[in-house]
């Protein structure tokens, strides 16, 4: 399994409940991608955020993420995050319980 960390920081004065709605739309996209297993989506302080996505294997992931920019259910989400904060790391389980 793989885990995809995404953290990220709001543009401007976007509320918790926003950011949290237009993710709920973009799991019309996750959805659909092969591989897709779950996520999580975490609220640090101010505007700072982690998407944690679980994949089945790193070139599903790699496969959906070339696509997410693309798709109309996550035109919202991304409009939600402030440009040039996005950083992207995957990583396989090497233990879990």
């Amino acid at each position: 399994m793989i885990i995809e960390i995404v953290t990220f920081e709001t543009a401007g004065d976007i509320s918790t409940e926003t950011v949290i709605a237009c993710a709920e739309e973009s799991l019309v996209f996750l959805n659909t991608c092969p591989g897709y297993l779950g996520r999580k989506l975490l609220k640090g302080e101010g505007a700072h955020w982690i998407d944690y996505v679980q994949w089945a294997t790193l070139g599903k992931a790699l496969a959906a993420a070339k696509e997410f920019n693309f798709s109309p259910h996550t035109e919202k989400f991304n409009q939600c995050i402030k440009p040039g904060t996005v950083t992207m790391k995957h990583l396989e389980v090497a233990l879990s319980d």
